[in-house]
């Protein structure tokens, strides 16, 4: 271990307007003054360490989420933060907080169903101690972290927003591994939350303590040029415009064998079999799809992320029912190359689900 500097790693200047979660990220969004990142070697970092933290800031806490939350978040909860008693919200998250008198915290994140991202920014924020915004789903201009944000401000809720920046803001390069968490309106609170103050502080010693600094070198040095944006943006749209197409398409040649074709984030898609998937079952049919399209030619691999130039196939866990599928994560192919891509998947989802299959 000799050799490591256990101090906060700060963004290179150049850097600092495309990875703080400050107005260049979020581009229409007014960030206040005082808002305070720590960068971490991953999002999965970011926010193992902010749970972790959060136990030196209240004793006991309910975390409200919404279906579809990150398997791995919920996880982390479960195993190693005790003090966290998580409640599932279907819908508004009016009456299952009115009735709480621990401290409640919202977890927001962008893995929702859009329907229930919706039902979440319509519901009352008022009897929130902390809202952590996971925004790895979302572009760093996407509206709805916009509305998020104006939501937040008029409800006065402290917030954290968590980021992992290896996905969407890396140009699909995934050139390292890099997260942060970004604070805001935690001192300032009027409504006698001043223990939240500490918790920046709290998640530094965490940070430290397990060795998630960031590292310097995971800044990736395109992100400073001037063209950084302008290509971001053109990429995701282009993964959004294809995500769309694919949900329709799905949708009517499919039937029956889709699972959710409208995640808030428009990223993935998931296909659900004729018969129940348990995970291996599920992960055996990824990977055969992803090899048989494969030698066809096709772009497409058995891979567990999102954001590439190549379709993604994995499975995908929904915890809300407990059922297995088989998640499609869309690219920022060609809309011509893709559409042929999305046929074929059909035809092999359909063929591996008839009965002589």
């Amino acid at each position: 271990m000799s050799g490591v500097v256990h101090e906060d790693v700060q963004s290179p200047e150049i850097l600092d307007c495309a990875f703080d979660h400050g107005t260049a990220l979020l581009g229409a969004a007014k960030i206040p003054r005082g808002c305070e990142t720590i960068y971490t070697s991953s999002g999965m970092a970011s926010i193992s360490a902010l749970l972790l933290a959060s136990s030196h800031v209240f004793d006991r806490a309910v975390i409200v989420v919404l279906p579809g939350t990150h398997g791995e978040t919920l996880e982390f909860i479960k195993a190693y933060a005790p003090h966290l008693r998580i409640i599932t919200a279907e819908g508004a998250l009016d009456e299952p907080v009115s009735r709480l008198r621990a401290p409640r915290l919202l977890l927001l994140d962008s893995c929702a169903t859009a329907k229930n991202f919706e039902a979440c920014l319509r519901s009352c924020w008022e009897e929130f101690h902390l809202l952590i915004f996971a925004t790895t789903c979302f572009s760093g201009g996407s509206g709805r972290i916009r509305r998020v944000l104006r939501r937040e401000r008029k409800s006065e809720v402290p917030t954290a927003m968590i980021r992992s920046h290896t996905k969407l803001d890396s140009l699909g390069a995934e050139y390292g591994r890099l997260g942060s968490t970004a604070f805001m309106h935690l001192k300032n609170d009027s409504r006698g939350r001043s223990q939240l103050g500490k918790l920046p502080d709290e998640m530094r010693n965490a940070v430290r303590l397990l060795g998630g600094a960031a590292l310097p070198a995971h800044f990736p040095p395109f992100v400073g040029s001037s063209d950084y944006r302008s290509l971001t943006s053109r990429r995701l749209a282009a993964i959004l415009r294809n995500g769309r197409r694919t949900a329709r398409f799905f949708r009517d040649a499919l039937g029956g064998l889709t699972g959710e074709l409208n995640f808030a984030h428009g990223l993935y898609v998931t296909l659900k079999c004729s018969h129940r998937l348990d995970e291996e079952a599920a992960r055996k049919a990824a990977s055969e799809m992803s090899a048989d399209l494969g030698q066809a030619g096709f772009p497409i691999r058995h891979a567990g992320s999102f954001g590439f130039d190549f379709a993604a196939a994995e499975w995908f866990h929904d915890a809300a029912t407990g059922e297995f599928s088989v998640r499609i994560s869309v690219p920022d192919l060609p809309t011509a190359l893709w559409d042929e891509q999305t046929c074929a998947i059909a035809r092999w989802w359909a063929d591996y689900n008839s009965p002589r299959s």
